[in-house]
């Protein structure tokens, strides 16, 4: 009898030691995940794909091709549409940050919806999910790209909690994307070459005066300060950008982009692509001219007034460089 509880309380010391040495491991492993670089998570992700095999879903892709639909532009951006949001469904993402009120109201989903076959039957938190995915991806116009390095991260971070399901379904989804945008590449209307114009190199170049007005923007004064003093006067930038059509609507990896190439070397404050889309919590998210300002949002007139004289401005320098 007093043997039995000698080996328990020896088998209860040594199983409480191995959770102590474990619980020190784990410990010690996540510190050294805060110092990985974010390019080792993109190679540890090609590393994970490295291991995949793609033959069943290039399978799956060939076989649709075949049997459900041509290969138009329009079909290819539908079938573009429904992998992601089979892997959605998939709430392989769940163990993701839970997404802000502000990332759920920007995800379109009537538009998502519009591109998907009737009948298709969605998780319960299909939006939410689709607000997580936008932190994994980005667009180069109709070209979707995936984020290796927060995919890698993702995955290093959540493998104890994910199926072996759940983890080929990010490169099911990989390989699908890729077949698919290689397919659009092929059926992706030409742009039509540009009419050249001896007479102003500048014609050709809207990209150049754009640069040219936001500098010109960046030197207007404010009674004895700069006009544009704040991060998110890049609201307006964008905004008129919009209204004039040089960017989509709601489409902040594209403006992302774009600014990124025509800004200039000097601005009075950095760009950041977070700062611009918070504007749909403003007053700002509606095209300029239906502005009106909302105390319930704006709650004080003089940052509004401002924000309205940055875009006017803007504005009429575009219109003076003939954007």
């Amino acid at each position: 009898m007093n043997t039995t509880i000698i080996e328990d309380a020896e088998e209860a010391s040594i199983t409480l030691d191995a959770i102590c040495e474990m619980a020190a491991t784990m410990n010690e492993t996540y510190e050294k995940m805060k110092r990985i670089p974010k390019h080792l998570y993109g190679q540890y992700y090609l590393h994970e794909k490295e291991k995949y095999d793609a033959r069943p879903a290039t399978r799956r892709y060939n076989g649709w091709k075949l049997q459900e639909w041509d290969e138009s532009f329009n079909c290819l951006k539908d079938m573009q549409t429904l992998v992601v949001a089979v892997f959605l469904t998939s709430r392989s993402l769940r163990f993701s940050r839970t997404p802000t009120m502000w990332e759920v109201a920007e995800v379109q989903l009537d538009l998502v919806k519009k591109h998907m076959p009737c009948g298709f039957v969605y998780c319960r938190d299909f939006k939410e999910m689709c607000a997580r995915f936008r932190r994994y991806n980005w667009w180069e116009g109709d070209i979707l790209k995936l984020d290796y390095e927060s995919l890698g991260k993702y995955l290093l971070q959540n493998f104890h909690r994910m199926t072996d399901e759940e983890r080929q379904a990010f490169f099911d989804l990989d390989v699908m994307v890729e077949l698919i945008n290689e397919d659009i590449r092929k059926v992706m209307p030409k742009p039509e070459p540009p009419t050249l114009s001896p007479c102003s190199e500048e014609k050709e170049m809207p990209e150049k005066r754009i640069r040219k007005s936001i500098a010109l923007l960046m030197e207007e004064r404010y009674g004895d300060e700069p006009l544009f003093n704040l991060q998110g006067h890049w609201q307006a930038v964008y905004r008129i950008l919009v209204d004039k059509g040089y960017c989509r609507d709601s489409d902040f990896d594209g403006f992302d982009a774009f600014i990124r190439t025509v800004m200039p070397e000097k601005v009075n404050k950095p760009y950041k692509k977070e700062s611009v889309k918070q504007i749909s919590q403003t007053d700002f998210v509606k095209p300029f001219d239906e502005w009106s300002f909302d105390k319930q949002v704006s709650k004080t007139r003089k940052p509004f007034d401002r924000m309205v004289a940055i875009t006017r401005r803007f504005r009429e320098i575009l219109d003076e460089n003939n954007l």
